[in-house]
């Protein structure tokens, strides 16, 4: 498995012998192998070379003879609101960790007066490393929810469970 840069990032051994590397009938010249990463490789496209020899030494070599694709979607993670405890003339400040191999390209603050009905945008930005922010104007006495959407630098998105204070 090779990476666009042409930098090996794993070797497989395929096989037919209905025992190996998830292959399920022997002699069926169907030829499988399994690759269990240790970390997850970064997000993006991946080559496969296959080189093929039989028992009498003769090889075959085939680059870029498939490609498979990885993508996941930002982690939102440690969602803090402070003051913890606002009045109607505080702000609220909204931070929380994002976090995604290809990077975090952008986050929207969303917030809501009427229980989830109408949610209204607040754009976040970066503070430092994985710590974004955004804010929640001074709001009436109520409950107020919040969840935070973030996408990655494929467009991937992924959006938190609602939070909530009381004013």
């Amino acid at each position: 498995v090779q990476r666009p840069d042409e930098n090996n990032i794993a070797t497989l051994q395929m096989y037919d012998d209905g025992l190996h590397g998830g292959d399920l009938v022997a002699g069926d010249e169907i030829y499988s192998a399994q690759w269990h990463s240790g970390a997850a490789p970064a997000e993006g496209a991946y080559l496969l070379e296959i080189q093929a020899a039989d028992l009498r030494g003769n090889i075959r070599h085939a680059e870029n003879a498939a490609a498979l694709q990885v993508w996941d979607a930002p982690t939102i993670a440690n969602v803090a609101g402070l003051p913890s405890d606002p009045t109607d003339s505080d702000t609220v400040t909204v931070t929380a960790e994002l976090t995604d191999f290809s990077g975090v390209a952008s986050a929207v603050l969303y917030y809501s007066t009427d229980g989830g009905g109408n949610w209204l945008p607040r754009s976040m930005g970066l503070v430092a490393g994985n710590t974004w922010r955004g804010t929640i104007p001074p709001q009436q006495q109520g409950t107020v929810l919040f969840k935070i959407t973030a996408s990655d630098l494929f467009a991937h998105t992924t959006t938190s469970g609602a939070y909530s204070y009381w004013v």
